[in-house]
């Protein structure tokens, strides 16, 4: 135990969790967040244990791509050095390797052997195999499972959660280009659980079915205290025994399925071909087991758990393999088991659902990042798509399906994620054939095949004997094993160093095939097609995945993968079998690539071809895709997402060379630049481009490269219709060569139907500005360009993109200052319009502009900028954020004299009161507010007050002060053209004459203001509109109208991103409760408590808990009724709101529990109710209420 403060970076040590012989892992806490986590060290004796150095970075490796709620989550690598306190350093050492995980407050199973039932048991091996397919389908073979590595947990629900842990010995994928990975290893693993090919130390036999056999031994000791081959007896008796000696029967000591031994057995067959082809076919034979119990025999089982040793030993030579002294496919039946594809790729899919707090922790790590490749985000409808094809396969035989796009759109991300996702649901088998610029023909397929049957890095003579290993028993493939060592045998690297008269290599290495050419084309293509089907083929093999996945990577780059395609689809026999093609392309390198282009235009008119063209990534989704790999500030973020245009990959490039050269600096929001650094240009990226345009450039005039630098400036897409305005007097004689000449380079990307293109990296936005400063157009090239847009319709696209050219100009100059101005207006009316990420783009790009100029710190224009983000964070909920910018916002208002800005800063903190029920509060400052306001003539605040006093008023029920404002606010809107506030005048004066029950007018009102909002485009507010005239319609009791309107409501704010869906949300609950839809209203309500709990919206918290008190009394759920009418009485003390709403709640519960005989509680509501009408001053209801027969309960 460590007994002063110890710390590992940001995380105190709290105490020792476990020991072993390799290490030891302690219970920690992220300081900052307060997040627990568990942390693993090597110990510090076996620091210099080159095999414990490489297993621990083997399970780094391996297990920070996997995703999945059972599988532990790792957070962080790092060593222990100067970061880390002098305690840890002394106890663990320097430069000491750890590992920070999330932490499991459980068991393994080892400890809960004793005590799991069956039914806790089945869920948790149902998990476990999910888990183990995510971790197969990405190239991870745990190799190492038992008690010890699987964990339980029990969550507040009670419900279980089994997880995966330690991947020390975990095995990726191999490969072939990194011959160091090649070599046979010593064995590992823990004697009890080991599998038999694993036992014998050869990588190239072990994949899936490895696992899946440790699971087996694993479970067998679950449900008979003793693992099938365990016991006292010596390395080698055991070793035998699970080489050659088949399973003794399964002696349970507790009740299982009795087919339960059979799928051991299954699991536990010596051959791999007969288990269970994937976990996902294991799962489903789990699941359909017969419902008969076979319970325990009365009888002392001995528990050898002491004899699970592991071990790390050379491999023995007189440990003879199983694999010649077994009969293949005796035991298997002739017909294979094919599970059937899911209706939905979204069925069983748990990749999305780990813990919140643990991505936050992996966000932070710099050395995740540089492992974990880019998130595939969105996309639905394209996962769709590709799921349907892989349906269609399964049932009507071969499919293409052709993914094109430009680089960094995101296809070949598509095509990997519908590989792995029908690999772990065990519908199919992958082949990534991935073309390269040099490959001999076919050379790209048979990698694919050497990956498959694990022939990496072997000679011809090494490989025909592997093949003979692994095909020799299949009828239709054995009599073949030369031919097809002549094909997969890569080309000679010696033959090609000796031979200088070959310039061209890839010449060479077809000259090399040629020797060995003996197969015509269709024969090649024959015997390729039996290779990829082999496990179907193969008898020993009782089951095989249904559905043969052949993805085509580069596949501009594949003419002969391509034509085998084409060839299959073609061939009457070959196409009514299952196989699916996947062809990925970039559109922009086809243009010099004819044989490509060609076989392409032939596959496309065959039925069996879908074409899914794939659109650049959305700016939403690249911010999500950057942000999944790193947590950054949102600033950061934005300046990121504004400099790569949606190309993810360079976005990545640029954090990991930010991160290389330590640019960073962590703070409480994310990873921000440190101080006095920008964003880096990547200088070799920049030389391939500059090549690029360079050779282009050769082929302009001076006037087309006039044309090519304007076009860049323009934006990212450049229209033609744009350029002829700005060059009139050019014709499509100096246009059109530019365009070709930049295609032909694959500069852009060419948009034919829209009559526009874009760059084809966000890198020559850069080069291309360069060059015209070079060539002195800079200048005359924005002047151009902005009277350009002055002719242009007013619009925020238009106003935007005018504002940030006017920015260009000299700092504090007339243009300059009319910039910012159309700059701070956009980002105002983006923010009315819910278009938040825009908001806050401009926002960041006023703010480094404001950063790059001589502008005084104590300029009003900063704190417009400071105002404008601190409304946005407010407008989204970010209550950190808000919180941050208000503090700032005060200590400047303090400071410098900025009396516009304190204007709108009260108006904002008014509204923030108001939120949180202080009203009293939020009425001063609105007065206030409006004071000053009107002294210094700014009308647009003196409205914003107004709109504020007018809604406080109302809800606190003072109709004629609210009347008097309303009144004010018409005057002053009406004289200063402001029609935003004069439709939220209609809207608020409905608001008003819904109090007054004047519902006729109130209609009339809300459907004038709706009207307003969506002319200009202010769909937030046209939400509201909606919402309100449900109120109308449900005081009219016309019910299902009103749920009408609320639905709509809901529809256009969730279409929006609205901030506020949950008031439409309430209300549909209301019209629930009203028709005694008790247990929906609960099952809708209850999750939304602790989030205006968080946010302080008091107000809905009090409509929420009132909407939840019938279903607690319909229930008898007196405790949680009594605490919940605790919290609304103290919300009620705490402020004054007056809502008919409330009122009307709190009167239906005291009707309700009248009809209870539950007269305490109801007096108490009925009081409530009746304080309600008072504050509304609705004598009326407060009379009807004294005259109902149940008065006696007040």
């Amino acid at each position: 135990m460590i007994s002063r403060r110890s710390m590992i970076g940001p995380f105190l040590l709290i105490n020792p969790l476990g020991t072993g012989a390799m290490g030891e892992v302690w219970h920690a806490i992220h300081e900052d967040l307060q997040i627990a986590v568990a942390i693993k060290f090597i110990n510090s004796n076996r620091l210099k244990d080159t095999w414990v150095q490489e297993s621990f970075k083997e399970e780094v490796r391996s297990t920070a791509t996997l995703n999945h709620p059972n599988i532990i989550t790792i957070l962080d690598h790092d060593e222990v050095h100067d970061h880390c306190s002098e305690t840890a350093i002394d106890r663990f050492g320097r430069h000491s390797p750890y590992l920070v995980m999330e932490y499991i407050d459980g068991s393994t199973w080892k400890q809960v052997s004793e005590r799991l039932i069956w039914s806790e048991l089945h869920t948790q091996i149902i998990q476990i195999l999910n888990g183990l397919s995510h971790a197969h389908a990405r190239g991870v073979i745990h190799r190492d499972i038992k008690p010890e590595n699987i964990m339980t947990s029990h969550s507040l629900n009670g419900g279980s959660r089994a997880l995966l842990t330690d991947f020390g010995l975990a095995q990726l994928r191999r490969d072939e280009r990194n011959d160091s990975t090649l070599k046979d290893e010593h064995i590992a693993g823990t004697l009890g659980f080991i599998a038999p090919e694993q036992l014998l130390g050869h990588w190239r036999d072990q994949g899936p079915w490895t696992d899946l056999y440790s699971l087996g031994c694993t479970i067998w000791r679950m449900v008979s205290a003793s693992a099938p081959f365990g016991s006292d007896k010596d390395f080698r008796t055991i070793a035998q025994s699970h080489l050659h000696q088949p399973p003794p029967p399964l002696i349970n000591t507790i009740a299982v399925p009795e087919e339960l031994e059979s799928w051991l057995n299954r699991l536990l067959a010596k051959r791999p071909q007969e288990r269970f082809a994937n976990a996902a076919e294991a799962k489903s034979a789990l699941l359909n087991l017969d419902s008969t119990i076979r319970h325990p025999l009365a009888q002392d089982i001995t528990d050898v758990s002491s004899n699970d040793k592991t071990i790390d030993t050379p491999s023995i030579s007189s440990i003879h393999s199983p694999y010649s002294s077994l009969t293949p496919g005796k035991t298997n039946p002739t017909q294979k088991i094919f599970l059937p594809v899911p209706d939905s790729w979204k069925q069983d899919n748990l990749s999305d659902q780990l813990l919140e707090t643990n991505n936050v922790l992996q966000g932070m790590s710099l050395y995740l990042f540089t492992l974990r490749a880019p998130a595939l985000v969105g996309r639905l409808k394209f996962k769709d798509q590709l799921w349907e094809a892989l349906k269609k396969t399964a049932a009507e035989g071969a499919q293409v399906i052709t993914l094109s796009g430009t680089e960094g759109c995101g296809k070949s991300h598509l095509a990997r994620w519908l590989s792995e996702r029908a690999v772990e649901v065990g519908a199919a088998e992958v082949f990534h054939v991935q073309n390269l610029a040099q490959d001999p023909p076919l050379e790209s397929i048979y990698r694919a095949i050497r990956r498959d049957l694990s022939l990496q890095g072997l000679n011809k003579t090494d490989m025909k004997k592997r093949l003979h290993q692994v095909l020799g028993h299949i009828p239709i493939i054995s009599s073949r094993i030369d031919e097809i060592a002549d094909l997969l045998t890569p080309p000679n690297t010696d033959t090609i160093d000796e031979a200088n008269d070959f310039h061209d290599i890839g010449a060479l290495a077809q000259t090399v095939h040629q020797k060995h050419k003996i197969l015509t084309e269709w024969e090649k293509h024959g015997l390729i097609l039996q290779l990829l089907l082999r496990k179907k083929n193969d008898p020993s093999a009782s089951s095989a995945p249904q559905v043969t996945l052949i993805w085509i990577d580069n596949a501009q780059l594949g003419y002969d993968a391509l034509r085998f395609c084409r060839a299959i689809c073609c061939s009457e026999a070959a196409a009514k079998i299952p196989i699916l093609f996947v062809i990925t392309y970039r559109t922009e390198e086809l243009a010099d690539r004819k044989k490509e282009r060609l076989e392409l235009a032939s596959l496309n008119p065959l039925s069996r071809v879908v074409g899914l063209k794939i659109p650049p990534i959305e700016p939403n989704e690249q911010r999500a895709i950057v942000q999944n790999m790193l947590h950054l500030t949102p600033e950061l973020l934005s300046s990121i997402a504004r400099k790569t245009h949606g190309n993810p990959q360079y976005a990545r490039d640029i954090i990991m060379e930010l991160v290389k050269n330590k640019r960073l600096l962590y703070t409480q929001q994310g990873y921000e630049l440190k101080t006095g650094i920008n964003l880096p240009r990547l200088a070799s990226l920049e030389k391939a481009w500059q090549n690029r345009l360079n050779r282009a450039l050769q082929e302009l005039n001076g006037l087309q490269k006039k044309i090519l630098c304007t076009a860049s400036a323009l934006g990212y897409r450049v229209f033609d219709a744009e350029l002829r305005a700005l060059f009139p007097r050019s014709t499509d004689k100096d246009i059109r060569p530019i365009l070709d000449s930049l295609i032909r380079h694959r500069l852009i990307n060419r948009d034919i139907e829209n009559q526009s293109w874009t760059v084809s990296h966000p890198l020559l936005f850069t080069l291309i500005s360069d060059l015209a400063r070079q060539k002195g157009l800079h200048r005359e090239i924005q002047r151009n360009i902005i009277n350009y847009l002055r002719t242009l319709p007013v619009s925020a696209t238009n106003q935007k993109r005018l504002g940030l050219q006017l920015m260009q100009q000299p700092s504090q100059s007339k243009p300059w200052v009319e910039g910012l101005q159309l700059l701070f207006a956009v980002a105002e009316y983006q923010i009315y319009r819910c278009q938040y990420t825009t908001a806050q783009d401009i926002l960041y790009e006023i703010k480094e502009l404001l950063g790059s100029s001589d502008l005084s710190q104590s300029d009003q224009r900063w704190g417009k900028q400071q105002l404008l983000q601190l409304e946005l964070s407010k407008e989204i909920s970010d209550i950190e954020s808000a919180k941050r910018h208000t503090d700032a916002l005060r200590v400047h208002l303090v400071r410098y004299d900025w009396p516009l800005i304190l204007c709108d800063f009260l108006a904002l903190d008014a509204h923030a009161l108001f939120n949180e029920g202080k009203l009293h509060e939020a009425l001063k400052l609105f007065k206030r507010g409006y004071k000053l306001a009107l002294e210094r003539k700014a009308y647009t605040t003196v409205h914003k007050n107004l709109r504020g006093l007018s809604l406080t008023q109302l809800r606190m029920g003072l109709l004629e002060e609210a009347e008097q404002s309303l009144q004010k606010l018409w005057q002053s809107c009406t004289q200063n053209e402001d029609n935003y506030s004069k439709a939220l005048y209609y809207l608020y004066h409905g608001i008003y004459m819904l109090q007054k029950n004047d519902l006729n007018l109130t209609e009339n009102r809300i459907i004038l203001a709706i009207q307003m909002f969506q002319k200009n485009a202010l769909y937030k507010l046209a939400a509201e509109g909606m919402n309100l005239l449900g109120d109308i319609y449900r005081s009219r009791e016309n019910l299902e109208k009103a749920h009408e309107q609320y639905t709509q409501s809901l529809d256009l704010m969730t279409k929006i991103n609205h901030p506020d869906q949950d008031i439409p949300l309430l209300n549909i609950a209301i019209i629930m409760s009203i028709n005694e839809h008790h247990q929906q209203v609960f099952e809708t309500i209850s999750p939304l408590i602790n989030t205006f709990k968080k946010q302080k919206k008091i107000s809905k918290l009090l409509a929420a808990l009132l909407l939840l008190l019938p279903y607690f009394s319909l229930n008898q759920r007196w405790e949680d009724w009594d605490q919940t009418m605790e919290h609304i009485e103290d919300l009620l003390l705490s402020t004054v709101y007056a809502e008919n709403d409330i009122g009307m709640l709190l009167e239906q519960e005291a009707s309700h529990l009248a009809q209870l005989k539950r007269k305490t509680r109801a007096k108490k509501c009925w009081n409530l109710a009746d304080e309600m009408w008072i504050r509304l001053g609705d004598e009326g209801q407060t009379d009807l209420l004294n005259r109902r027969p149940n008065k006696k309960f007040k």
